[in-house]
């Protein structure tokens, strides 16, 4: 097993769209880890942060975000935003990436509430929680079996 990096102010985070699809519906984000057979539900709070992880956001805009969003003290938004990132990276949902100072400074983001100023959501721990049970039929499913134009184009096998 990899070490589980943590993440800096220079941590980029970006979906491992090579392996995984998925879909926010009514707050909620279902995931499925194709080659693994898996599927994932993340709560309001981790569908926040999923929606950040997809837009490739970086550590230092995310925890701005996140502290704008929620109502908690910074350093308990950090310590269980590190965790549950780790998280998602250790179930290969996600991959981090370190980026050069220079390019993090002119990408930056800054924090959006979406029109939520002033109204902050109360903040609780993220949830990530995993389903295996349907791993044998993600897993012959004939997306898997498709080329790189997608589904429903069957790979040609000579």
């Amino acid at each position: 097993m990899k070490p589980i990096p943590i993440p800096s102010e220079h941590t980029r985070f970006k979906i491992n769209s090579a392996h995984i699809v998925y879909e926010v519906i009514d707050g909620e984000a279902i995931v499925i880890h194709l080659t693994k057979g898996y599927y994932y539900s993340l709560d309001k709070v981790g569908t926040t942060i999923w929606n950040l992880i997809a837009r490739e956001t970086s550590w230092t805009p995310l925890l701005g975000n996140l502290s704008e969003h929620f109502d908690c003290e910074p350093l308990v938004v950090e310590k269980t935003i590190t965790e549950f990132v780790q998280e998602l990276y250790e179930e290969e949902l996600i991959l981090f990436q370190e980026s050069d100072s220079a390019i993090i400074e002119s990408l930056i983001e800054k924090p959006t509430t979406n029109g939520t100023h002033g109204s902050h959501s109360i903040f609780t721990k993220p949830i990530l929680q995993k389903f295996t049970d349907m791993k044998d039929f993600l897993l012959v499913d004939p997306i898997h079996e498709v080329d790189e134009t997608g589904w429903p184009h069957k790979k040609l096998t000579l």
